[in-house]
């Protein structure tokens, strides 16, 4: 234990954590050290002030049927609770029917591979949904999903969706989905405590 009592001045970078074998992390810029509780070493933390939005990047789309596909576009956030927003537009093709109808599902992966919610989501909600019927030419899909990076460095989210269509007219599709090819499309990230 180090008592001090006055000043204390370091001309170089405080480590906390690690031991005897392995030094502890200095952090990196613009986080606060923030504690842990008693008997615990505390920790480097991006406060949600020093925290800026993340813009996702987006890929080329995807055409969306009934099966899991990723759509090229992803987000990569730094440690910390992310709430993320998703808008993209839905143009269903092949639907001549009055009785035509679909359900679009998206959601964020930890792969690209392997398509199934983040197992780092921490909100109730793990969907962005939207609907498109024979009548609606456009129409979006919306949603917020809260993330919570645990890790020590920043980690990409792939973006998928998939479709659940009715209705006469056969092999609906939605067309283009996910990516930069709307201009209504986004996905971005604010900070949350």
């Amino acid at each position: 234990m180090l008592h001090v009592n006055g000043s204390l001045q370091f001309t170089n970078e405080l480590n906390v954590g690690g031991n005897d074998a392995t030094p502890g992390s200095a952090g990196v810029a613009g986080e606060i050290l923030v504690s842990n509780g008693p008997g615990v070493a505390p920790k480097w933390m991006l406060t949600t002030a020093s925290k800026k939005p993340v813009i996702g990047t987006l890929g080329t789309g995807a055409y969306i049927r009934e099966t899991f596909t990723y759509t090229g576009s992803s987000i990569t956030l730094p440690p910390g609770k992310w709430m993320i927003t998703a808008s993209m537009l839905l143009n269903m093709r092949n639907a001549y029917n009055a009785d035509d109808y679909g359900w679009l599902r998206s959601s964020l992966s930890n792969s690209s591979t392997t398509l199934s919610p983040s197992s780092d989501i921490v909100s109730t909600s793990t969907l962005f949904s939207g609907g498109s019927t024979r009548y609606t030419t456009y129409s979006l899909t919306t949603g917020n999903i809260l993330i919570e990076n645990t890790s020590s460095a920043p980690k990409t989210y792939y973006y998928y969706a998939w479709g659940e269509f009715s209705g006469t007219s056969a092999n609906k599709f939605f067309t283009n989905f996910g990516g930069s090819g709307w201009g209504e499309d986004m996905l971005y990230a604010i900070p949350v405590n």
